[in-house]
Order: structure tokens, then sequence, then C-alpha cells
């Protein structure tokens, strides 16, 4: 994807992360993740945001690397970072003696 952007087809790496997210790699937390990296690079953060709620909420709740991406973008959003914007996506699904996913 980053071969295609940096040779001006922007288009084509939509389309590759499109499908990536919808038909071949839709359950996996790594290509929203990817696409949320994209959307933020492209001045989306919305589109950013709803990608990490996603991820959060419903694919891997308990995905450390996860988190940790979504914490990290809203401090580049120059946001004033609360643990509460977090809480509602994966602290209620931790567990005593749960395992978190590294």
């Amino acid at each position: 994807m980053l071969w295609l952007e940096t040779h001006g087809k922007t288009a084509e790496a939509d389309a590759a992360l499109q499908r990536a997210t919808t038909l071949f790699c839709k359950q996996r937390p790594e290509a929203w993740l990817l696409a949320a990296k994209q959307a933020e690079r492209r001045g989306q953060p919305a589109q950013a945001r709803a990608h990490y709620a996603h991820v959060l909420a419903q694919l891997a709740p308990q995905l450390l690397t996860a988190v940790a991406a979504f914490a990290n973008f809203e401090r580049r959003q120059v946001r004033a970072f609360s643990l509460a914007r977090c809480t509602p996506f994966w602290l209620s699904s931790l567990a005593p003696g749960s395992a978190l996913w590294i």
C-alpha cells in the first residue's frame, strides 16, 4: 500500500485496503488498524476513530496493541487523553485472570 501511495496511485491503495477490510481479512484486527493509520495519515480522524472503535468493540477488545495504538492516536490528535474515552471499548471486558492478547 505504501508503495502504491508513493507512486501516486492512491485510488488503487484505497481499493486494496477496502477489499482487505471488507472481503479478505474482515475479522483480522491488523487490517483494520492499518486502515485507521491510513485514515489518520490522510487527515480523516473521524474515520480513523471509527476503525479503532470497530477493532476495540467488536474484533479484539483485549488486544493490547490496539489499545496502545488508539491511545497514541488520541494523543496525536492533540486531545486531552482520558482513560474514560477508552473504558467503554476494552476495560469492561477485562476480568480478573483473563489473558490479554499480545
